[in-house]
């Protein structure tokens, strides 16, 4: 009852409404040609534009499933891992030119491309830190080598903030981090632990204010790009880093 006298009674007037538009239906527009009309500029188009970029992934790509499937043999090898990798390395010759591998994507997927072609490379990147002597080992020993029971908390919360950056997804992070945050909790004498994963939490919402993955959907419904809220994230971002450190070095002084 009491939600529904809110919803009365706080609903936008007529003038406050604001129609959407063509951009609620962007995926119903008929997808332009992906291929490229201008010339290179700079540096960064220059590298769109690079076709032997996508010729030598692709051929690296072939190399390892000719490889995998000479080891293992054919049903060993064939997972849907090895199907997706097929198809992206036939992609790498279909479409020679970064952009327009990518401007196909959009074609096909339209709002959903950019966190699409991202998280593929998210789990290469959470498989390399994972295995023996990854950058996920390498930033805990460094960690032990310089932290204390006091200062421990906040090196967990900075690794954290930097193994979000390749790992945006928490339960895969945790998966690499969390044990490597608890053995170098137990090194250290005195370390509250609990306190220490505490401060993974914190450091791995900290940076999804760099890249929120979960704020790219509502702005393409409103016709909006990652760089009108960015600097404004960013901004917050910078804060939350100083804020956090400083209340995991003193809040545990009075507990």
């Amino acid at each position: 009852m009491v939600f529904i006298l809110l919803v009365l009674f706080t609903q936008p007037g007529k003038d406050e409404l604001v129609e959407l538009g063509d951009i609620a239906t962007e995926a119903d527009v008929v997808p332009e040609s992906y291929k490229s009309t201008k010339k290179p500029e700079n540096a960064a188009e220059h590298m769109n534009a690079f076709k032997p970029f996508m010729w030598i992934t692709g051929a690296f790509i072939f190399v390892y499933i000719v490889y995998s499937v000479a080891t293992k043999g054919l049903l060993g090898a064939l997972n849907m891992n090895l199907v997706i990798f097929l198809f992206v390395g036939i992609n790498c010759f279909l479409f020679p030119e970064p952009h327009q591998w990518i401007e196909a994507h959009k074609n096909s997927m339209h709002l959903a491309t950019d966190v699409m072609l991202q998280f593929p490379f998210y789990g290469a990147i959470m498989g390399m830190m994972y295995i023996d002597g990854g950058l996920g080992s390498v930033l805990i020993n460094a960690m032990i080598s310089v932290a204390n029971a006091q200062t421990m908390p906040i090196f967990s919360f900075l690794s954290a903030c930097v193994v979000n950056l390749f790992i945006p997804s928490q339960g895969g992070q945790f998966t690499v981090q969390g044990p490597l945050i608890v053995e170098a909790a137990k090194a250290i004498p005195g370390t509250n632990l609990v306190n220490c994963l505490n401060a993974f939490v914190y450091g791995d919402e900290c940076t999804n204010l760099l890249q929120p993955l979960y704020v790219i959907p509502a702005l393409s419904v409103v016709g909006m790009k990652l760089k009108d809220v960015w600097g404004f994230m960013a901004f917050i971002c910078v804060f939350w880093v100083v804020i956090v450190c400083l209340g995991l070095y003193f809040i545990p002084m009075f507990i």
